[in-house]
């Protein structure tokens, strides 16, 4: 989160955009949301969320 609103994920810089906002959404989730932008497509979200399931299925979680 920079800049006073939250970044959105970047799938071309993925592992650094991947990073940041899986700390910001872990460290402080109140202000993660509340800074989060309500206009915008799904695309980002989605790949972040595909990204999270993923890395938990490889990791031995549900």
């Amino acid at each position: 989160m920079t800049d006073g609103g939250s970044e959105e994920f970047d799938p071309r810089d993925f592992m650094t955009s991947f990073r940041v906002i899986a700390a910001g959404v872990l460290l402080s989730p109140r202000a993660f949301f509340q800074e989060m932008r309500r206009t915008g497509g799904m695309m980002a979200p989605f790949l972040f969320m595909l990204a999270s399931r993923l890395g938990t299925a490889l990791g031995g979680g549900a």
